[in-house]
């Protein structure tokens, strides 16, 4: 077969480094051009000799590795070599078997050692690439062969003078005295870079396998759903306030896909968290009674203990009534207890792994179905009134990135409909949590940082820090960071920014017709303008540092381009 992909190559084990050096990778220039680079079973592919300026009209792959965090085990930490001297893509209009392209990179040799061990990442290098769809990547060698496992499949777009981070991840295995390396996964664009480095690390949490029962008796468990993007939600049978909310934006979610052609390739489970009640009889009643076409899962009391403790939801609470004991409007008798639970919305992608928790009741749009509104108590009504922390488009935003990575092409928004780089800015107006209502006419002629952000999405979290150092380190070029909130209450907006203790203002895409217009489909978006109103770039996922100050570099006045 050659030489595989990447030509990973094992070296004997490295002696861990001496307290408070610093590591730095070995990084060896010089490997021989490819030639007509074969990429598995003998296909051949096509060259492209691409350079700094090479590939008019393409786009920007920035590619890096990390070697995942391996068990703790004695011994000396774990170390290979990685000789890489070009990049491969595959077009998404060509069979997976063939039709690869290969782009000749500056010849590059890594050593993964505890300096790459996730969350730590090299650099690799950067290269310009046709313009296109792709859903494949590889890393190749001197001897420009790969062999099957080392190909990724990993759905990804490249525009014309858009920046994409592309994120390979190593696994080690001993052989020998030294470590084999290979390949695991390949992640594309700043969001899945993001939870690669997270799942390469350790610490993503994987949902449960518990075992449990259908409505039907049958044995259920998420394991059966690998492959599938799955929303999982915590109810009870008995809840009249926060559950049947939950109910009606889920059925708004699933219409949504049904009317996008996606609904086969999401499942919709709700387990409940009081199986001493809520018998596969009850589940069958229930679900008949409020139409709703998903799961719904027990088991006995110690599976669903166990089944949400690994998602850290706490147990029911059981408290008495303080007057007469309502009715169980399914079976017509006394509640003998009060039950008081956590109401949790979860998105899980096809690998099992958690993405999304969203907590507490939904804002619900449009109306609720009569038969989920008559069974709402009087506070259950009085929070559809009020609204709460997540809606239906909260659930979708997280859910159609997950179906898009899987090659779903309609999950992506219509290219038609949302602004581009190089469109103008639109002129919208919109209200601020600090001050009057804020027009992007007052902006233009300053460099701006649009940030289309919500309380409820983690990569918001993690990146509105970075933001505000940066609006401070900035000002003086004359930047703009223009926060907005998208979908929620000024309220909630002023609460999450200061709990994060981020002094900037946001305006409020109450609507979402803003961010709409900018395609935003996941959050967090970012928007980089010029100085002209033009947009220069639009970045989707949480900012690196890196992807930052090349995005700033293009805008600020006195910056290198």
């Amino acid at each position: 077969m050659g030489t595989p992909v990447g030509a990973l190559t094992p070296s004997p084990a490295a002696p861990a480094p001496a307290p408070g050096r610093r590591w730095s990778l070995q990084v060896i220039a010089g490997v021989a051009a490819l030639g007509l680079v074969a990429l598995g079973g003998g296909m051949a592919a096509s060259r492209l000799m691409l350079g700094g300026g090479g590939a008019s009209g393409g786009g920007t792959v920035l590619v890096l590795v990390t070697a995942r965090r391996p068990a703790p085990a004695a011994g000396p930490s774990p170390s290979a070599r990685l000789v890489v001297a070009a990049l491969g893509l595959h077009p998404t209009a060509r069979p997976w078997g063939q039709g690869w392209i290969t782009a000749a990179a500056p010849g590059t040799t890594v050593h993964l050692s505890r300096a790459t061990q996730a969350p730590r990442y090299a650099t690799l290098f950067s290269l310009r690439v046709p313009a296109g769809l792709y859903n494949g990547a590889a890393l190749v060698g001197p001897g420009g062969h790969a062999a099957g496992s080392a190909r990724q499949r990993v759905l990804y777009r490249v525009r014309a003078g858009q920046l994409v981070p592309l994120l390979f991840t190593v696994a080690l295995h001993r052989q020998g005295s030294g470590w084999r390396p290979s390949f695991t996964a390949a992640y594309a664009g700043n969001s899945s870079f993001n939870f690669g480095l997270r799942v390469a690390a350790g610490t993503v949490q994987r949902a449960p396998v518990t075992a449990l029962v259908n409505a039907q008796g049958r044995p259920f468990s998420l394991a059966d759903l690998r492959g599938r993007v799955v929303i999982l939600a915590s109810f009870l049978t008995e809840c009249q306030e926060t559950c049947p909310l939950v109910e009606a934006a889920l059925l708004q979610v699933e219409q949504q896909l049904r009317r996008r052609g996606l609904a086969n390739l999401v499942s919709i489970v709700e387990v409940t968290q009081d199986p001493a009640d809520d018998t596969p009889a009850v589940l069958r009643l229930y679900a008949h009674r409020m139409g709703l076409p998903w799961t719904l899962a027990t088991g006995s009391p110690r599976a669903v203990a166990s089944f949400w403790s690994q998602l850290h939801v706490p147990p029911i609470q059981r408290q008495p009534w303080h007057g007469p004991a309502p009715l169980d409007p399914l079976t017509g008798r006394p509640e003998p207890f009060n039950l008081i639970h956590a109401s949790m919305v979860a998105v899980i992608d096809p690998h099992g792994y958690l993405i999304s928790q969203l907590l507490g009741q939904p804002t619900v749009r449009g109306g609720v179905p009569t038969t989920l509104y008559r069974y709402l108590d009087n506070q259950g009504r009085t929070q559809l009134a009020q609204g709460g922390q997540w809606s239906a488009a909260t659930v979708l935003n997280t859910v159609l990135p997950l179906l898009q990575a899987q090659g779903v092409n309609n999950a992506f928004p219509q290219p038609a409909t949302v602004l581009r780089p190089g469109a103008v800015v639109p002129p919208f107006t919109l209200p601020s949590t600090q001050g009057p209502p804020v027009s992007m006419l007052q902006l233009i002629g300053h460099p701006m940082l649009l940030d289309f952000w919500a309380s409820w999405c983690v990569n918001c979290q993690r990146e509105l820090p970075l933001l505000a150092r940066t609006a401070t380190a900035d000002a003086g070029s004359g930047l703009r960071v223009v926060l907005i909130n998208d979908q929620q209450s000024a309220a909630t907006a002023r609460a999450f920014l200061r709990r994060l203790q981020v002094p900037l203002p946001s305006l409020l895409d109450g609507s979402g017709r803003v961010a709409a217009q900018f395609g935003v489909s996941a959050l967090p978006v970012n928007v980089f303008v010029d100085g002209t109103g033009h947009i220069t770039a639009i970045e989707v996922g949480q900012l690196t540092p890196t992807v930052l100050q090349a995005r700033l570099r293009a805008i600020l006045p006195g910056s290198a381009g």
